[in-house]
């Protein structure tokens, strides 16, 4: 006896193939979420440590020549979108012959030469002139600063030229200044008989107009301290864009503490910002 057998097609309905189609999509939803979350976060990780990079490493710069300032130098001023901090630059330093055997730095001279005690560190890359003070403060060679005590008019303030002189000579020993006006040129003694060689002021200047940070150097001593581009007479370097805030202040020190700056900046990018604070502790013993 033979037995019929019915062939029969396979295949899928309508039904079951869109049922497939919502199961996959739903997986694919679920999968991409568990996909793209990390990957996203991973990105704006990067993207945030980058900006900190940025601000961290412009505000380790201006922390560096901050701290290689001169004494009771520091100034800030602040016009329109800029603010400005500024800072007399030391080359090196040491402790003058007052008395005794040698020779010794006479007070009421307006020109002179002395020895320096245990020598001069550095003393080749200091850079000499020719006599008269506006050698020194046109920035064409190293000053010589004794007993800077502030920047205001009432201190013995070296921006406005009560206590240095232009260096003329040199060696390993001693040095020789000439301001050529007739005054003496350092009209306090140091109690610790230091002076300091100066090479010249710094500025940082920080533009939220522009989100720009920029550091001028190579200009002269100037009673005003220079905020705007046009106040340096040269072309500053950018250290940083992207600046969104950015903020300086100075609490000077006493004779029981240090000086503080606090220096605040904060950085935008892609939607991304991160903002820093600094605080410097600054020796402010002329």
């Amino acid at each position: 006896m033979m037995m019929n057998r019915q062939s029969r097609s396979a295949g899928f309905s309508l039904v079951e193939l869109l049922v497939v189609i919502v199961i996959l999509g739903i997986g694919a939803a679920l999968t991409i979420g568990y996909i793209t979350y990390p990957v996203t976060a991973f990105t704006d990780m990067q993207r945030r440590a980058k900006l900190t990079e940025r601000a961290d490493a412009a505000l380790y710069q201006i922390t560096r020549d901050i701290r290689l300032g001169l004494p009771n130098s520091i100034r800030i001023s602040t016009s329109g979108s800029r603010t400005a901090i500024e800072v007399l630059q030391i080359r090196t330093a040491g402790r003058y012959r007052a008395a005794g055997a040698g020779d010794a730095l006479d007070f009421t001279l307006d020109a002179d030469s002395f020895d320096a005690l245990g020598g001069i560190p550095g003393f080749a890359a200091i850079n000499t002139g020719a006599a008269g003070i506006n050698t020194c403060t046109s920035g064409a060679a190293d000053c010589l600063v004794i007993y800077n005590t502030g920047t205001t008019a009432t201190a013995n303030n070296a921006y406005a030229s009560d206590n240095i002189a232009t260096i003329t000579a040199t060696t390993a020993t001693s040095l020789s200044f000439d301001n050529s006006d007739g005054v003496p040129a350092f009209p306090l003694q140091s109690p610790s008989q230091r002076f300091y060689v100066v090479s010249g002021p710094i500025s940082f200047v920080c533009d939220t107009a522009t989100g720009q940070v920029t550091r001028y150097a190579g200009y002269g001593i100037l009673p005003a301290q220079p905020v705007n581009a046009g106040d340096f007479g040269v072309g500053g370097n950018l250290l940083t864009d992207g600046m969104s805030s950015c903020g300086f202040s100075y609490f000077e020190g006493t004779n029981s503490r240090n000086g503080v700056i606090t220096l605040q900046m904060g950085i935008s990018e892609a939607g991304e910002s991160i903002s820093l604070l600094q605080q410097v502790h600054i020796y402010n013993s002329p």
